[in-house]
């Protein structure tokens, strides 16, 4: 019966892992290459600005002065908006909710062996995967609560950033276009 409670508990964090690591994905994924994108934006228009600091290219310099100007009021609206994402109010109530299901199966499953595993194969680790118990169950070669949680929380999480990397999320080749630049003529 451990056995299945030990499988329904690495589903159900599983579950939980995978929709964090989606909501975190996306809320870092665009919005956050959106802004390095201005940042980087912003640093080259200031260095061509430095560049045409002089009396003869002095409306050019200004110029670049005012697009990187609006760049970086756009740059501050996006950090205020992002403060305030509704992404980032459901990452938290995930992560309540992971909080809140491993510590109802620490204390349903307290004291109780959860996996068998043979002594030989557990050797190095027999006394972590029987943490924080009596060694009664090491020589058993038992799995208790709290290694499996840790185990299960750890694999599932490496499944989730397996299944969707974040490489996966490529930069668009153009720069995007604030509302106060200018087009060229």
């Amino acid at each position: 019966m451990e056995h299945s409670t030990g499988a329904l508990l690495f589903v159900a964090l599983l579950l939980v892992n995978l929709t964090r690591w989606l909501v975190k994905r996306s809320q870092t994924g665009f919005l956050q290459q959106h802004k390095a994108r201005l940042a980087r934006e912003i640093a080259s228009l200031r260095r061509q600005a430095e560049t045409f600091n002089t009396p003869s290219t002095y409306a050019k310099c200004a110029k670049l002065q005012r697009l990187a100007n609006a760049k970086e009021q756009e740059l501050a609206a996006l950090q205020q908006h992002g403060d305030r994402d509704v992404r980032a109010r459901i990452a938290a109530a995930i992560a309540t909710l992971k909080v809140i299901l491993i510590a109802l199966a620490v204390v349903k499953l307290w004291g109780r062996a959860l996996l068998y595993i043979p002594p030989q194969l557990s050797w190095p680790f027999s006394r972590l995967l029987v943490f924080p118990h009596t060694s009664s169950y090491m020589e058993l070669g038992a799995v208790t609560v709290v290694p499996w949680v840790t185990l299960c929380d750890r694999v599932s999480l490496l499944i989730a950033r397996a299944l969707f990397p974040l490489r996966g999320l490529e930069p668009r080749t153009k720069p995007l276009q604030t509302v106060h630049e200018e087009k060229e003529q």
